[in-house]
């Protein structure tokens, strides 16, 4: 687990957050054992679903030989697991800040989840052109796992995909008014899908021989 040494940081920061605002968090807990177990829930979920995808991605990794054998794809896979991780745990810190009464009226705790979708979405399609043939994470067809060069093109077109479409959802959560967000995310989520097929049809013979 050495290559996730700053996940790790970042789900013993989730764990933090929690023990510091579980007596803050809703209640009461004490001495309703109900109450306090929802509480501890709602406190170290996220954090233990982080640490849970860590260490199954991991054991799946160790497993891999074809993700492996590149020299960069130990860093690759950590740094995607790490803006996964990220992802999770800024969730978790903005759900227990509004649960416990602490986020600001004014701030909109749904607009600053989609501004992270967007970004984290963003720094994963950047990476994704980088990312060698594996088992683990990536579009993993016949096609692209039978040929190198498939799945180089395939994977630089869904990041130029993603990062677009992380972009867009950036700039919705930024400026787009509340009601009507959920009315442009959809579309525009399905139009990101479609466009990450279209590329993968576009970028492959119609036949392996």
């Amino acid at each position: 687990m050495r290559r996730h040494r700053l996940a790790l940081v970042v789900i013993g920061w989730g764990c933090l957050i929690g023990l510091a605002l579980l007596p803050r968090l809703p209640g009461p807990y004490w001495p309703t054992a109900a109450s306090g177990i929802t509480a501890t829930l709602l406190a170290f979920t996220l954090p233990i679903t982080g640490a849970t995808i860590c260490l199954l991605l991991e054991q799946l990794w160790r497993r891999e030989k074809a993700g492996t054998a590149s020299p960069n794809g130990n860093t690759v896979f950590a740094a995607i697991v790490l803006r996964i991780v990220v992802f999770v745990i800024a969730v978790h810190t903005l759900t227990l800040i509004a649960l416990a009464g602490v986020l600001p009226r004014m701030v909109n705790g749904g607009r600053i989840v989609l501004l992270l979708l967007g970004v984290i979405i963003v720094l994963i399609g950047d990476l994704l052109p980088r990312l060698r043939r594996n088992h683990v994470i990536g579009i993993r067809t016949a096609r692209t796992m039978a040929d190198p060069h498939v799945w180089a093109r395939t994977h630089r077109a869904a990041g130029y995909a993603m990062v677009g479409l992380g972009l867009i959802l950036s700039v919705v959560a930024v400026t787009a008014p509340g009601p009507v967000m959920p009315a442009i995310v959809v579309p525009v989520a399905a139009v990101g899908t479609a466009a990450v097929v279209l590329v993968y049809r576009q970028h492959i013979p119609g036949r392996i021989e």
